[in-house]
């Protein structure tokens, strides 16, 4: 799919670059997406913006992803 428009919660995920995963949670009413997100093997799981995990991701990782490169998948019913 092209985005998380239509999607229920726990119905999609989005992968950043291939490199990160993270499922969907919620869009807010200004249109804001957030994601479940688990930042590590020891980490909790957050609940955060789409834009923010990529945000933090790039920084950790040292790479330059952006909305662009996000993939979107929604669970089959």
């Amino acid at each position: 799919v092209d985005s998380f428009d239509g999607v229920n919660f726990n119905e999609g995920i989005a992968s950043i670059g291939g490199a990160h995963t993270v499922s969907y949670y919620g869009t807010s009413n200004d249109g804001t997406v957030y994601v479940t997100n688990k930042p590590g093997r020891q980490a909790k799981i957050e609940i955060m913006p789409l834009r923010d995990v990529i945000e933090s991701f790039n920084k950790n990782q040292g790479t330059k992803y952006t909305m662009d490169d996000v993939r979107y998948y929604k669970k089959d019913n």
